[in-house]
């Protein structure tokens, strides 16, 4: 059976009718995922670009803490956190 070169032709044949006809619901069901995926790296990339909200408590408690290690460093300490905040 496996010899006779029109019934292996048939068959190749008829493989080749029943794969050709999955490929555009394969191909779309691909594309769909590379569009989710994209979707997903865009949304992820955009939530790095926003910053957080900064509410009138961050900026003081910030400078709190600037001034306690002020005071409770030594004199070379502040002198390098002087000369680094500067250079902002």
């Amino acid at each position: 059976m496996f010899r006779d070169d029109q019934f292996m032709a048939r068959v190749w044949e008829e493989a080749n009718k029943r794969l050709t006809a999955e490929r555009p619901a394969i191909e779309k069901e691909i594309a769909v995922n590379l569009v989710e995926a994209e979707k997903q790296d865009l949304e992820a990339w955009r939530e790095r670009l926003e910053l957080p909200a900064i509410d009138r408590e961050m900026p003081e408690t910030m400078l709190g803490e600037f001034e306690k290690v002020m005071a409770e460093g030594t004199n070379g300490q502040k002198k390098d956190l002087r000369t680094s905040s500067a250079a902002w």
